[in-house]
């Protein structure tokens, strides 16, 4: 390792006296030889600093290269092959356990069970007065937690006509109008609003029309009431709705828990709600009492799938 001073200039032993102009030049040499060793000392510090990659000592660093090494071995890589499979399993694994848990073990939903029709009467008739009207007899209706008082009606609904090439149903149902209930006919295509309580559907063949059948002669009248003469006390079938499951149930042995959201008519009229008849891919929700438009939100439940 060279220095940059050697050798050292002598101090003159001979002639004028050791004057600091004599020496001063010497030591400045060897000041410079000992800053040239420093800085070599703290470049070879830092660059062996820098070899131990954040590890406490050289050796450290030198053995985790040689475990590095040591993991190209084909044992070692089947080992860890082996690991990020197994791994891969068990994640595979909690991720259907998890879904499963989401669509099937546990599957919820809201449904409102309808609770009216005909206590009694509330039959129809064909108008033979006015071009193509229903007429209503009186009667008794249930609905909205209540009974419903029905009046005769002469030609009460009018039937539409239906002038294309296939025959087309219509329905006659009670709605709320005002303070009461009056009869009303649907359009052609249409189903029963929401709160109507259905009475007959009506079957109007192709090219009926006001002309070709001013009284309906040729029109189907099919009765779709719901009776119950016994309502509110007692009801020869207790109102349902079938509650259709997303995901079929592995067994029928599974829980269901309801909720009540809201209902029409008063709190004794609401009885209980219950499921039954539980299938793999649904079950009824059954009401046991004279409460209307019950909303339940239901859990089914079976978590040892």
């Amino acid at each position: 390792m060279a220095l940059p001073k050697y050798p050292i200039s002598k101090i003159p032993s001979e002639g004028a006296p050791a004057l600091p102009q004599t020496w001063n030049g010497t030591y400045g040499e060897l000041d410079q030889n000992l800053n040239n060793l420093d800085g070599r000392l703290v470049a070879r510090e830092n660059e062996i600093n820098t070899a131990r990659g954040g590890h406490p000592s050289l050796g450290g660093r030198i053995s985790a290269m040689a475990a590095d090494i040591q993991g190209l071995d084909p044992d070692m890589m089947n080992a860890i092959v082996a690991g990020v499979l197994e791994a891969s399993a068990s994640a595979g694994l909690a991720n259907r356990e998890g879904e499963k848990t989401r669509t099937r073990r546990i599957q919820s939903g809201v449904m409102t069970i309808i609770n009216r029709g005909i206590v009694s009467g509330c039959t129809v008739s064909r108008s033979s007065t006015a071009t193509r009207n229903i007429n209503l007899a009186a009667g008794v209706a249930f609905g909205n937690g209540r009974l419903i008082p029905m009046p005769e009606e002469q030609n009460g609904a009018s039937v539409p006509g239906n002038p294309g090439g296939s025959p087309q149903v219509c329905y006659l149902y009670l709605g709320a109008s005002g303070g009461g209930h009056e009869m009303y006919c649907t359009e052609l295509g249409e189903e029963i609003p929401d709160g109507g309580i259905p009475l007959y559907r009506v079957t109007v063949p192709a090219g009926n029309t006001e002309i070709t059948d001013r009284y309906l002669a040729s029109v189907s009248l099919t009765d779709i009431r719901r009776v119950e003469s016994g309502a509110p006390c007692v009801y020869a079938s207790a109102p349902f709705i079938y509650v259709p499951l997303g995901t079929s149930m592995l067994s029928t042995d599974y829980s269901v828990h309801l909720d009540i959201l809201g209902f029409e008519g008063g709190g004794h009229q609401l009885g209980y709600v219950y499921a039954d008849d539980k299938q793999h891919n649904g079950f009824k929700l059954c009401l046991n009492g004279s409460a209307d438009s019950v909303r339940v939100r239901w859990t089914a439940m079976r978590m040892d799938l």
